[in-house]
């Protein structure tokens, strides 16, 4: 639904209707008589739905493999769905597959008129061509490949004339129109040499520094990677993909839903063109497109991972478990894909993740030592493998140390954090510094306000040690950060729970437990209730003990 808008109090309203120029956004901001609303170019989807609707109303009858075709003809133009319809209603589907031709031609005559009104300024001309190989793309990106000063201007006006579109939950990528862009690609318009030669830099160092664990990629980048040893030439069709999965790959690790909601977005539109791309390319898309909802919790989720081969589908639905608090369910799907791939270090990581959101360290130990000596430079794997070993009675100390050192000389902020937690556990752990480790997580907490984890450690110090004060000051600080949806949810209301029991509210600290940890393994609510239990009696018994020394 659209938001409310006012208008003036007027005898009449004036309707002024553009189809060449976008109105200036401005206008109603300045002056609320006046309302702008733009209707953009049909999506697939809304082109599929007229080409329907309209072939019903005709009494066409056409067939799922024939709506493919026609659908494949099609570009954002309503005129010519209306026209392909008319054209079978007319002759027959037989002729007009024969003769489909004429259906693309009927959209590339408004878009030649665009190209013809270009052809006396090459400039505007060869960077609408530029424009016209992605998909979509980023105004960071146009920028490091054109001047700025020089483009923002032409890139201004194909703006206001609709020659290009906005894209994406910011409007921070552009896009160009479908008709205009497919009859670019169709006429075989090239870019220029100086253009060429700055993608292809600019795609050399990212394949350079490209490093992901989905197998579906690796052949196609390696093939890249050896072109680029030999020093051959790297063809468009893998050049522009190529910044395809650098847009996705930068959207999905920065996190947060508007990020994952924009990574299925683009996949989306990348998918619109499945059948011109490189099978690996849509592995690749399709399979990030189903991490982005897994994260969403995004039912679409099911319909989408159907279309991904195993064991990558079952890897998927331990992830979506995963993140949906399942555990039973993701570890059952992990280890389907272990029994085909024993040695995808992947997923023994990821049931080292289940297995410490239901606190079960004993189980993750293993798996955790086995993929960080893997690869020990993971930061993730290393602290991973330090939180196994400090819930170990008996630990190497110059190991845990070595560890320690190690993500120390990591400057990134997110390891900088980690390392901080880490110090903070080596210091009560094995110092028995319990007041120097306080000093340190707190400041760190103070340094990261936002970030849950040195909270949380904290909050397992607090427990461990026995400290009712501090671990009040975490839980009140998870409060505030803290949501149904985050992946240490759990692991918070594991630390309410024991709040309440080391008051001695055991009851309610069960009924807690019961309500919020739904999807952890029967046989860590079990051991958990167990740990309440007895949080709870010593509680009462230095309750009891200390009423007796007051008496």
């Amino acid at each position: 639904m659209r938001k409310s808008y006012s208008i003036k109090n007027e005898e009449h309203l004036i309707f002024c209707i553009s189809s060449k120029f976008r109105p200036d956004h401005n206008i109603s901001y300045k002056d609320s008589a006046y309302y702008t609303e733009e209707i953009p170019e049909l999506d697939k989807d809304e082109r599929n739905g007229l080409l329907v609707r309209y072939a019903k109303f005709k009494d066409v009858s056409i067939e799922r493999d024939d709506l493919n075709f026609f659908s494949n003809l099609l570009t954002g133009y309503p005129e010519q769905v209306i026209y392909a319809v008319d054209t079978i209603s007319e002759t027959s589907i037989f002729e007009a597959k024969k003769n489909s031709y004429l259906i693309q031609e009927y959209a590339s005559d408004k878009a030649k008129l665009i190209i013809d009104n270009l052809k006396k300024d090459e400039v505007k001309l060869n960077f609408l061509y530029l424009l016209a190989r992605f998909e979509f793309i980023s105004f960071e990106f146009i920028f490091d490949l054109v001047e700025e000063e020089e483009y923002f201007p032409i890139l201004s006006v194909f703006l206001l004339s609709s020659v290009c579109e906005r894209f994406g939950t910011t409007g921070d990528y552009i896009r160009v129109n479908d008709v205009v862009r497919d009859f670019i690609i169709r006429s075989r318009f090239g870019i220029t040499d100086a253009f060429n030669e700055k993608l292809t830099t600019h795609v050399n160092n990212f394949i350079k520094n490209y490093t992901d664990e989905n197998r579906d990629i690796s052949d196609y980048i390696f093939s890249i990677q050896e072109a680029l040893i030999r020093g051959s030439e790297i063809k468009e069709n893998f050049l522009i993909p190529s910044y395809f999965l650098k847009t996705i790959k930068h959207l999905y690790e920065k996190g947060g839903s508007n990020n994952y909601k924009e990574v299925v977005a683009f996949a989306d539109r990348i998918l619109l063109n499945e059948d011109y791309l490189h099978e690996n390319i849509v592995n690749h898309v399709r399979f990030s497109k189903c991490q982005a909802l897994a994260r969403l919790r995004d039912h679409e989720f099911f319909g989408e991972v159907k279309k991904i081969h195993e064991p990558e589908k079952s890897f998927l639905h331990g992830f979506f478990y995963r993140m949906s608090g399942n555990q039973e369910k993701s570890i059952n799907s992990y280890i389907q894909v272990l029994e085909k791939k024993p040695n995808d270090y992947r997923v023994k990581n990821e049931l080292v993740c289940v297995y410490m959101q239901s606190h079960e360290y004993e189980l993750a130990h293993d798996l955790a030592k086995e993929v960080y000596n893997k690869n020990p430079n993971a930061p993730i794997s290393a602290n991973n493998y330090l939180s196994c070993l400090f819930h170990k009675d008996e630990v190497d100390r110059e190991l845990v140390e070595k560890i320690i050192n190690k993500l120390k000389s990591n400057p990134s902020e997110r390891v900088q954090e980690m390392y901080c937690s880490a110090k903070a556990r080596f210091f009560a752990q094995y110092d028995n510094n319990i007041d120097g480790a306080y000093d340190i997580i707190e400041k760190t907490i103070a340094k990261y306000p936002d970030v849950s984890y040195p909270i949380l450690t904290l909050a397992d110090l607090s427990t461990q040690y026995k400290n009712i004060r501090k671990l009040k000051f975490a839980i009140d600080e998870l409060d505030k950060i803290e949501s149904k949806n985050s992946q240490t949810y759990r692991t918070y209301i594991r630390y309410k729970a024991i709040y309440l029991a080391m008051n001695g509210q055991y009851k309610d600290a069960i009924i807690l437990a019961k309500k919020e940890l739904k999807g952890v393994r029967e046989s860590a609510i079990i051991s958990f209730c167990e740990k309440l239990k007895t949080i709870s009696k010593n509680s009462s018994n230095k309750t009891v003990f200390k009423h007796k020394i007051d008496n």
